[in-house]
């Protein structure tokens, strides 16, 4: 016994395309977008508050902020993994979409640009205040080695490490 076609051309033994029907992935892709756009911007807001706190030298709140950052990278990298079979034949696929979907998740992908440039920009400016913080304590440590080589020079010149007592002009 024969399975019978499909709409797409198959046969019901074969599962279609997950791009033949517009209206079912359409709306999925949107899904994904959505998504991702709100983890870009929790990710964003992440990034502000990175920038503050290395302004004002929290370590401690900026190792923990990085890791909530990193939790946030992870989800997107996965459904980075849902998102590229759509943008591998998003020219030929968008043609299929409603015009009103089609603008909905071309509005979504302009914002996630966006975003990623936002955050990029930001990011590299902390890199940048950070190099500097850490220039900045290198040469404290190198001032605080100067001054102990200082001192050490001192005591092993023989100079008494005593108190200094007082004689008056009579000796």
């Amino acid at each position: 016994m024969a399975d019978k076609p499909t709409p797409g051309g198959n046969t019901g033994a074969e599962s279609p395309s997950p791009h033949e029907r517009p209206e079912i992935w359409g709306p999925r892709l949107l899904r994904i977008v959505e998504q991702q756009v709100e983890q870009f911007r929790e990710l964003d807001q992440l990034s502000r508050d990175q920038a503050a706190l290395i302004k004002e030298g929290r370590s401690d709140e900026l190792l923990a902020l990085l890791g909530s950052r990193q939790v946030i990278v992870d989800r997107i990298t996965s459904s980075n993994g849902e998102l590229e079979p759509f943008l591998a034949s998003w020219d030929t696929l968008s043609e299929q979409l409603p015009a009103a979907l089609r603008e909905s998740v071309r509005a979504r992908m302009r914002e996630l640009e966006e975003l990623v440039a936002s955050i990029a920009a930001r990011d590299q400016a902390d890199q940048k205040a950070l190099e500097e913080r850490r220039g900045g304590v290198q040469n404290e440590l190198a001032s605080l080695s100067r001054n102990r080589s200082a001192v050490n020079a001192y005591a092993s010149t023989g100079v008494s490490r005593q108190q200094p007592h007082y004689q008056d002009r009579q000796g």
